[in-house]
């Protein structure tokens, strides 16, 4: 929440206030098995967040 948090406070104008955070957090619910999650870290930058999700789905990327 804390890595969510400081890239929210670094955005300009964005629709939703840092206060509402929590409450995003709070209704988080774990994926079951069953519905075959993929689980990436969010620390990266977007673009390798977006290769790792890519590579996890057997996705063939067109680089556009």
């Amino acid at each position: 929440m804390e890595l969510v948090a400081a890239r929210l406070a670094q955005r300009a104008d964005h629709f939703m206030p840092a206060a509402l955070l929590a409450s995003q957090f709070e209704a988080l619910q774990e994926p079951q098995e069953e519905e075959r999650p993929v689980i990436v870290s969010i620390e990266p930058p977007s673009a390798q967040i977006a290769a790792r999700i890519v590579a996890e789905l057997g996705c063939v990327s067109t680089g556009a």
